[in-house]
């Protein structure tokens, strides 16, 4: 895992150098292991799915019954259905084109504040619409501004799920996005017996109220803490004698000086000159002799002494330790050493003999604690630079594996290592700090000294347009613009294709309600099938999108009620595959490194052409007065759509064939085109 990492070197009487030291030991990823937070895969993350339920039961819930909602506009306006569907097209389309903007928020502030945010946002954004006196206000308040809400609250449902759980995630996601379909299910007949009750305006403020209680859900969903991990006996042996030394060292830049800092502080009793010994007269004799000769032995004007080794210490540096010129006691090696737990051999028993003056112990005591601060601070520094590492590590869009849907136990990244620790060290990646010095403050663009990097790292790893370049992965944007022009197409008109051809209109919304309870049976199942040995998750989507675009194709025969419920039935069905496949499909030709940016760019491909899908449908039956060609244009579009992806394959083959310029053994014969 890259670090940035800063290394200084302590140069003579350098605070400011001091205040940069690197400690190898404290900025290696192997320490970094335990800051990052380890999914519980249970425990309160279930509570966190129940929460990503409900939200998403609401916002899809209201978003899929829109069908209910525009018949009513259309009356109460008296406007076109292209004018009154675009309300419901910004409304899906911002949430899905916000989630950019949304991770990034998420990754700087969490996903609870996030979703209360974004819960407040939508309601007040209905409650507004209430007081719409035309169709335009009611595009702003009930479309752009409530999307944009419903984007706050869906994205940190899907992540906050993916933070909580690595190797249940399949069921747990599964669980959570179900609220989908039962949302569907449930809010379409509800919001028809609103809507009968209490007119649009009455209804509009219950489903205001309704979204409120998405704040219940993001109070819920706390950040993950890191759990200590269980290490060795030898580590944490090996880790507490690091402790002990590196609390005692002073760092001058030439040797340590290991100081038992509390013993000097506290001071040396005094000795009454009267009870020096002979011994002890001799030591300090032996002492001033030893000192006058290396006095003179030094060369004029050297300010550095050789230490033992040969190397060669700053005087200041020696001083610190008084010598038998001085009146301070000098406590003996061993006696130092011992109380760190560390013996150094050839140590002799010094014994204390001289006398101390109090000035002279304070002088000591003063300079100790000058070179304690300017060399032991650098620890603190080094501590607090950890707890701030340990803080980036809990944001959930630094782990590239957040936005994938199925189970990590079939990602090659957990199968090279089998230890989730390890697995969770591979995918977690922490961007470039922000650089401290001051000239290089000054290549920081504005944007981002605005935002920060928590915010400027995702939205410009999940916005980079490189990967466009991509062959592929353009396939795979043209292919989901397709899909959104017709996906939202059958939610919008069912209904009003229902009533146009006879269908009673209480018996409309029960349509939505079948797209939405086979929505939630499909999800569970292809995600099922999705991590089977053998299964090809790109083949199942395929087949999925291009089975979903012939029957509404095929719309104009069905002629009665049963038919529609056949239909709807088996749209929920297809569309589940289509979606909930995605981030498994794009792991699987991109890589998990790209999923972050294929996720954001695909998002706001599919909301901008979302935004354009119904608008688009409403136009043509504006002009034929007939539902029938819309729902044949929504169909092929999606038909074109998985026909294009069903090409993958083979762009796939034809681009392993570029960087050798060998197109011999290459099943296609166009294999060079795509070099």
């Amino acid at each position: 895992m890259p670090h940035q990492r800063k290394e200084a070197m302590l140069d003579k009487g350098d605070a400011s150098a001091n205040d940069d030291y690197y400690d190898p030991r404290i900025d290696t990823p192997e320490c970094d292991e335990d800051l990052i937070p380890t999914p519980p895969d249970g425990g309160w993350g279930w509570v966190i799915v129940a929460s990503s339920f409900f939200l998403i039961f609401i916002v899809d819930g209201v978003c899929f019954c829109f069908g209910v909602w525009m018949v009513e506009f259309m009356d109460y306006f008296n406007e076109s259905a292209a004018k009154a569907s675009l309300v419901g097209s910004l409304l899906s389309g911002c949430y899905l084109s916000a989630g950019p903007l949304v991770s990034a928020l998420a990754n700087r502030y969490g996903c609870r504040s996030v979703t209360i945010f974004g819960s407040i946002l939508a309601s007040l954004s209905f409650i507004l619409s209430t007081f719409s006196p035309n169709i335009e206000m009611l595009i702003v308040t009930f479309g752009v501004m409530a999307g944009i809400g419903f984007g706050f609250m869906y994205l940190p449902a899907i992540v906050s799920v993916g933070y909580y759980f690595e190797t249940k995630r399949a069921l747990a996601t599964g669980v959570g996005v179900s609220g989908s379909g039962i949302g569907t299910f449930v809010m379409a007949p509800l919001s028809k017996y609103l809507i009968t009750a209490y007119d649009w305006k009455g209804a509009t403020l219950i489903v205001a109220a309704i979204v409120l209680h998405g704040i219940i859900c993001g109070a819920l969903m706390r950040p993950l803490e890191v759990t200590p991990r269980k290490k060795s006996l030898m580590q944490r042996m090996w880790e507490e004698k690091q402790i002990r030394v590196r609390a005692f060292t002073v760092h001058d830049g030439y040797e340590d000086l290991r100081v038992h800092l509390p013993l000097l502080e506290k001071g040396i009793p005094r000795i009454a000159p009267s009870s020096v010994t002979p011994a002890d007269a001799a030591f300090r004799s032996r002492n001033n002799s030893a000192a006058s000769r290396r006095d003179a032995e030094r060369p004029t004007g050297s300010d550095t002494q050789l230490s033992h080794d040969g190397r060669a210490t700053p005087v200041e540096a020696l001083q610190v330790f008084p010598t038998a010129d001085d009146t301070l006691s000098r406590p003996s090696s061993r006696e130092l050493s011992s109380s760190m737990g560390v013996i150094h051999e050839g140590d002799d028993e010094q014994p204390p003999t001289t006398t101390a003056t109090d000035s002279n112990l304070r002088d000591r005591v003063k300079s100790l604690d000058s070179a304690r601060q300017h060399r032991v601070q650098p620890v603190l520094n080094r501590s607090s630079s950890r707890d701030a590492r340990a803080q980036q590590y809990t944001r959930p869009l630094y782990r590239q594996d957040i936005f994938f849907s199925g189970s990590v136990v079939n990602l090659p990244q957990y199968k090279r290592r089998h230890d989730m620790s390890d697995y969770l060290t591979s995918i977690t990646h922490i961007p470039k700090m922000a650089p401290v010095a001051a000239q290089e403050q000054q290549k920081v663009g504005m944007f981002e000294r605005l935002v920060g990097p928590e915010m400027y790292s995702v939205l410009e790893e999940m916005l980079d347009m490189s990967l466009m370049k991509h062959p592929v992965f353009l396939l795979i944007c043209i292919a989901n613009i397709l899909a959104f022009i017709g996906f939202f197409v059958p939610f919008v008109y069912t209904v009003a294709y229902a009533i146009e051809i006879g269908i009673p209109a209480e018996r409309g919304p029960i349509l939505l309600s079948i797209i939405g309870i086979a929505n939630t049976v499909a999800r569970v199942l292809v995600g099922w099938l999705s991590d089977r040995p053998g299964i090809n998750p790109l083949l199942i989507n395929n087949i999925c999108v291009i089975v979903s675009g012939i029957i509404t194709m095929m719309v104009p025969l069905y002629g009665s009620f049963t038919a529609m419920a056949i239909y709807c039935f088996a749209f929920g069905v297809t569309v589940a595959g289509f979606i909930c496949l995605t981030s498994i499909v794009i792991v699987e030709e991109l890589g998990l490194e790209k999923l972050t940016n294929a996720f954001g760019l695909l998002g706001l491909f599919r909301g901008i052409s979302g935004i354009f899908g119904p608008p688009l449908a409403g136009f043509v039956y504006d002009v034929t007065k007939d539902y029938n060609t819309s729902f044949i244009l929504a169909g092929a579009s999606l038909t074109m759509a998985g026909l294009l992806m069903s090409c993958i394959p083979c762009l796939s083959r034809c681009k392993k064939c570029v960087p050798s310029k060998d197109t011999s053994n290459c099943p296609e014969r166009n294999c060079s085109a795509y070099e």
